[in-house]
């Protein structure tokens, strides 16, 4: 099955007012980021494939949040404490409000948006997923081809968002980045709780009135940190907390393959939002600094080939990350290097994906006189047991209590901005060949953010 691509315009920096735009009926909110509105394609409004069979003739969404008008954003790009305590808006509540509100757990009806490769492990994922009854199928493409397999399937296929949102409490979007913006504040404004693929959005900004829209309407926004979920990358970060391999001196990532080439952002938006997640999750901390550089060899608009070096300065540590679409053979590895041991975590080998290494580098003590200099230490290495889940299926299952318990994902929308103004900081390192701060992301106003960090900004 194909990838699912707009072909309109970018509905991160060209919304307008009720504008459809592929399929989908965008909500009334001026784009973050953007002082222009732009042109949609205009069209009659596609019908549903097969709409739900099988839904109650009473009751309400399971979501709790009203719909609400989305909070514009503020042009320094910051959210404000307590935004969305306006007329008109519903008022910011605390995480644990939803479960006050209704202990009782509930079923829940899930819509994928976007079935390509991606969606469509999304939608098989949530068959088994405890506490969904009904997964619903939304692509553009389907209101003129239904998909066979997910009729198979049982799950009820739309051809258009707006005529599905009544028969879903929430949405998993896994369409291209430069559209999560927009398709994510059409759910939030219909009050259904949200997943959004990786990167959250195409800037900070947008992140931030994502995460803004979200609290007014008291909605979970998870973001899709897939491997903050992944076994492994747990053992990782639990060698790097109790300290096993002693002092930790760097993190080393590789995530590298020939392809798959993308238009609409650049392989450093494609590949690094998984690493970038990583380090943040098994370091606890978030990067003080970016420095990218890259190359365009084959790509016309995008770099294929990009290293990263993030700075986390309370810790300490530093990461580097190295991204290409241009490599001869697949790479999926972490490596961290301690005083004591070393650890790598490769996503390739299925089963002996972390192994220890009892290897370290000593100096001579000073003093010692000894004129040998670095002397090195030689042990086993070992594969300690991971009981390994697919990390989609624990990322929906996750996403579905979180909904149903009133719970706060660990990968929030928070994280999601964390891992977008790292992306927005190497854009502008890239472009400007230098250091860039978070400090200096976080400062920068929306309109500046998304015409110099912008994920889907041509590097001319």
């Amino acid at each position: 099955m194909p990838i699912w691509f707009p072909r309109g315009p970018n509905l991160g920096v060209r919304l307008q007012a009720r504008h459809r735009v592929n399929g989908f009926v965008l909500p009334n909110v001026p784009p973050a980021g953007s002082d222009n509105d732009g042109p949609g394609r205009s069209g009659g409004s596609p019908t549903a494939v097969r709409p739900m069979s099988a839904l109650p003739a009473t009751g309400t969404p399971i979501g709790t949040g009203s719909p609400v008008a989305t909070p514009p954003l503020p042009r320094d790009g910051q959210l404000r404490a307590g935004q969305g305590d306006k007329p008109g808006l519903a008022p910011v509540r605390p995480p644990t409000a939803r479960a006050a509100v209704d202990p009782a757990p509930r079923t829940v009806r899930v819509g994928v948006v976007g079935v390509g490769y991606w969606g469509v492990k999304h939608v098989r994922a949530l068959e088994k997923v405890e506490g969904v009854s009904a997964v619903v199928a939304i692509d553009e493409r389907l209101a003129d081809e239904p998909d066979g397999s997910l009729a198979a399937m049982g799950v009820d296929q739309y051809g258009d968002l707006a005529c599905a949102l009544p028969s879903v409490d929430a949405l998993i979007i896994a369409t291209p980045p430069s559209t999560h913006y927009g398709v994510g504040l059409q759910a939030i404004a219909a009050g259904k709780h949200v997943l959004i693929e990786k990167p959250l959005a195409t800037n900070a900004g947008e992140a931030r009135a994502l995460i803004a829209a979200a609290r007014a309407a008291d909605v979970v926004l998870m973001s899709g940190h897939t491997f903050e979920h992944n076994a492994a990358v747990h053992k990782l970060r639990e060698l790097i907390r109790e300290r096993d391999l002693g002092q930790l001196y760097y993190l080393d990532c590789a995530r590298l393959n020939l392809g798959l080439y993308r238009n609409d952002v650049g392989v450093i938006a494609d590949l690094a939002p998984h690493d970038i997640s990583i380090a943040n999750y098994v370091l606890g901390s978030r990067p003080t600094t970016v420095t990218a550089w890259g190359s365009r060899f084959v790509g016309v608009d995008h770099e294929d080939v990009a290293f990263l070096r993030l700075d986390y300065a309370d810790v300490g540590v530093r990461a580097s990350i190295q991204v290409s679409w241009l490599s001869p053979v697949k790479v999926r590895r972490v490596t961290a290097v301690g005083s004591r041991r070393m650890a790598v975590y490769d996503d390739t080998a299925e089963d002996e994906r972390i192994r220890i290494y009892d290897k370290s580098a000593i100096p001579p003590e000073k003093g010692s006189g000894n004129r040998q200099g670095m002397t090195y230490h030689q042990g086993d290495t070992v594969l300690p047991h991971v009981d390994f889940a697919e990390p989609l299926a624990v990322q929906d299952e996750e996403f579905v209590s979180c909904i149903r318990t009133g719970r706060q994902p660990a990968a929030d929308g928070m994280s999601g901005l964390s891992v977008v103004q790292v992306l927005d900081a190497a854009q502008i390192s890239l472009r400007e060949q230098r250091p860039v701060s978070i400090a200096e992301i976080s400062s920068m106003s929306a309109p500046a953010a998304a015409q110099y960090g912008g994920l889907t900004q041509r590097r001319d």
